[in-house]
């Protein structure tokens, strides 16, 4: 019988914890990819939800801001396209 430098027990162990976290990652992503999906598909009932959670002094200024820094995004965004 041959002698194996390791213990096969903890290698598999280690294998299996390894490919869980490799499955972990991998819902991860798929799961951010598809709330990015969804929430860009509707932006303004996430918006009003996510207002929501502030106090109403803040929601108007807050609201500016997203609103702002939604149209540099897209007008960057355009703005490479085009070159």
């Amino acid at each position: 019988m041959p002698f194996l430098p390791w213990d096969s027990a903890s290698s598999l162990r280690s294998s299996l914890t390894v490919g869980r976290k490799l499955f972990e990652l991998v819902i991860f992503f798929v799961v951010a990819i598809f709330l990015g999906a969804f929430c860009a598909w509707e932006p303004e009932v996430y918006k009003g939800a996510f207002l929501s959670l502030l106090p109403r002094q803040r929601r108007a200024r807050v609201s500016e801001v997203m609103d702002r820094s939604a149209d540099a995004i897209a007008d960057g965004s355009s703005a490479a396209a085009s070159r």
